[in-house]
């Protein structure tokens, strides 16, 4: 070996004497600048790359494309071997054909992680394509993002279209002379409000969960009396359970200490546990907020007695916009409620779980730090 032969493979140990044999011998292309090449890749040991000849074959890789791709064998290898995936062989030979870039996506070895490689023709001085560099992301995240997000512009869009469908279909009901009848006119005027309300608490509701997935939102954190929180939520929420027949009780144990927490984001978060807890327990049912305190927290739990969730929907129950009520009603809220809460708990460097069984109610438990 040359002398600075030598010393490229010292610089360069991981790939430097694949790809320089491969080169040099004329049996996957000719020279392309090899010093270039060699600099191209010291420069990126943190993403994944791999230089592949026109036979196929993987002459090249950083650390970070073995790790992507889970392969430590030697080089070089076809790339479909190397990869677990023939249409990457396939993408290759159109980066050739084609001698244009070319982006490919496919699932990785093991867990589910989605690859993505980015193929460029690599051209000699006389526009023969030499070799095709390849770029390797790991785009699980980024495609488990862009999911949700058009879920979220889906979601948000079904939740929209109830109401201004009823706004539009009550407005032209006026037009057509419910205006000249007083009590028809306010009937529906007053439908109209409802609707309109249903809309502006989803917005402020979805601008709040924004800032809280965001980071934006603060905490007004003081001592807090949590029993009389409880009852006062409780008594808030009495007219709603008796319109339902369901029974409202708070089950404090002892006395409670007061807590370190935002009043108004913990009453926002029980507010919402309750009134859930009312909307599924049937008639005759009970809800009850259960505290007591543990250690240096105090533990609230709010227990119903009503339809409950099997393990599927239960797992499901803090996503964004899941609803029990497969018909997706009005009623139903938003489905943003819990979201909130969760998020809301874990400002508090808590959290929000559920116990539940299908047809027996279920509990949902948060604690907070004694002050």
């Amino acid at each position: 070996m040359s002398e600075a032969a030598s010393r490229k493979e010292e610089r360069f140990p991981w790939h430097a004497m694949n790809l320089e044999r491969a080169l040099s011998s004329g049996s996957e292309t000719e020279d392309v600048g090899l010093e270039k090449l060699f600099e191209q890749f010291a420069d990126a040991d943190h993403r994944g790359l791999m230089l592949v000849g026109d036979r196929r074959r993987i002459l090249a890789m950083n650390p970070a494309a073995r790790s992507l791709v889970a392969y430590d064998g030697p080089l070089p290898r076809p790339a479909a071997e190397i990869s677990h995936d023939v249409e990457l062989e396939f993408a290759v030979g159109d980066a050739i054909h084609d001698r244009h870039p070319v982006w490919h996506e496919s699932y990785a070895p093991g867990p589910d992680r989605l690859l993505s490689f980015h193929l460029v023709p690599i051209m000699s001085s006389s526009g023969e394509p030499l070799l095709v560099a390849v770029t390797v992301e790991d785009v699980t995240r980024l495609r488990h993002l862009e999911t949700v997000r058009r879920d979220f512009v889906a979601n948000v869009s079904h939740e929209l279209r109830t109401p201004i469908a009823s706004i539009n279909l009550l407005v032209e009901t006026l037009q057509r002379g419910a205006l000249n009848d007083p009590d028809a006119a306010l009937q529906f005027l007053h439908r109209i409000e409802v609707e309109t309300q249903a809309m502006a608490h989803l917005v402020e509701e979805l601008l709040e969960l924004s800032r809280l997935e965001t980071g934006a939102l603060t905490l007004d954190v003081a001592c807090t009396d949590l029993e009389q929180l409880i009852r006062d939520v409780l008594a808030r929420l009495a007219p709603t359970a008796e319109e339902k027949d369901v029974s409202l009780m708070a089950d404090i144990r002892h006395e409670l200490p007061n807590v370190r927490a935002d009043r108004k984001r913990i009453e926002q978060v029980l507010m919402n546990l309750v009134h859930n807890g009312i909307k599924f327990t049937p008639a005759g049912g009970r809800v009850t907020v259960r505290a007591v305190r543990q250690g240096l927290a105090v533990s609230v739990d709010v227990v119903d007695t009503g339809i409950g969730m099997d393990a599927d929907q239960a797992a499901r129950i803090f996503e964004r916009f899941y609803k029990l009520d497969k018909g997706r009603n009005r009623s139903g809220g938003s489905g943003l409620g819990l979201a909130i809460s969760k998020h809301l708990l874990e400002l508090h460097r808590s959290g929000l779980q559920v116990v539940s069984e299908a047809g027996r109610g279920s509990k949902f438990s948060f604690s907070l730090p004694v002050e």
